[in-house]
């Protein structure tokens, strides 16, 4: 990656989601500093419109949708078409956590929704506004806790649901598609990346419960960053000339790192693709 001046996002067009809060929040408004156009998707208006109000420069936008649907991605997706006429980069930051197994109304756990599948949603359904950008990239939030085992025959977890271990593969299954689409969009010149924050402090997963939460409290006061702080290689990432032969890489602080073996298993990410495009296939051809 060759960093340049902050010109180099001039009059970018950025779209993130997981910008209300967090390194989400952080990194909108830093790279909206530079000078790119910021569009929010988030399903919390007020948060999205308070969040507008504070990002330097002008023209940004705010979307309402909800990740937890891909219907609702996809109708969003057609919307942003008709508002700006290229993408420049896609953050992928949304995430969440749910202490009980329950399913979306499209029938899918919702931390495989949110946290992932989400992710390779909107990747698809925006692509052509990326392949108007002369440096197109997406760049995927994951984490450091990616480290489990892949099961190609329960990727939702159907059988022994923990929350921490949902979270868990939703994270490495992040990885395993940004490193599948790396290789499949190569030719197109779209370079993907993700990136592990750290253990940061923030509002992350707030509310959802779970024997787990003193624990994590406990884990942001002793170690937790600033959100700044985590998203240090968003920021960077974002205002860096895409390079295609640093394609498909994990990402922690500045530099590129190597995830688990798991996370680096081709046949993983070629099973995940096929189970999820299959997926989004059935529930895309559902959504009006």
């Amino acid at each position: 990656m060759n960093c340049i001046p902050m010109s180099f996002l001039e009059n970018k067009t950025v779209l993130i989601t997981g910008a209300t809060s967090g390194i989400g929040r952080a990194a909108a408004i830093a790279i909206a500093s530079q000078g790119a156009q910021i569009i929010i998707l988030a399903r919390n208006s007020e948060k999205a419109e308070q969040l507008l109000a504070e990002l330097p420069g002008n023209g940004h936008l705010f979307f309402l949708c909800n990740m937890l649907s891909i219907g609702e991605i996809k109708s969003v997706s057609e919307r942003i078409k008709l508002s700006v006429s290229k993408l420049d980069i896609l953050i992928n930051n949304a995430g969440t956590w749910f202490s009980e197994r329950q399913l979306t109304a499209e029938g899918q756990e919702r931390t495989f929704v949110v946290n992932y599948l989400s992710y390779l949603q909107l990747s698809l359904q925006i692509k052509d506004l990326l392949l108007k950008s002369q440096h197109p990239q997406i760049i995927n939030t994951t984490s450091f806790y990616h480290k489990q085992s892949f099961n190609v025959n329960d990727i939702q977890m159907q059988h022994g649901y923990s929350m921490s271990k949902a979270y868990a593969l939703s994270k490495l299954y992040v990885i395993l598609i940004t490193r599948e689409l790396a290789r499949r969009w190569q030719a197109d010149q779209i370079v993907v990346n993700c990136f592990d924050p750290g253990s940061v402090d923030s509002n992350f997963g707030r509310g959802q419960g779970g024997w787990i939460k003193p624990l994590l409290r406990l884990q942001k006061l002793l170690f937790g960053k600033k959100p700044l702080a985590g998203a240090k290689p968003l920021i960077h990432l974002s205002s860096s000339i895409p390079d295609l032969a640093v394609n498909g890489q994990y990402f922690q602080d500045t530099h590129v790192a190597e995830p688990s073996k798991s996370a680096q298993n081709d046949l993983h990410a070629a099973q995940l693709w096929d189970y999820s495009i299959e997926l989004l296939q059935k529930i895309n051809t559902s959504v009006p």
